[in-house]
């Protein structure tokens, strides 16, 4: 199943001046292990589902 994210910007004040953070859209009923392959993934440090 495909599932849409995206990489937002957060705890800044304008444009690529915050952290980023991956924010997984529909991720009802993912197991942990995928949760945290989609984290590796991403290469953030922070991910939301």
């Amino acid at each position: 199943m495909r599932r849409r994210f995206s990489q937002v910007d957060v705890f800044g004040e304008g444009p690529c001046t915050g952290n980023s953070v991956a924010v997984l859209l529909g991720a009802e009923g993912l197991e942990e292990e995928t949760m945290r392959q989609f984290s590796v993934w991403s290469n953030l440090s922070e991910c939301t589902f």
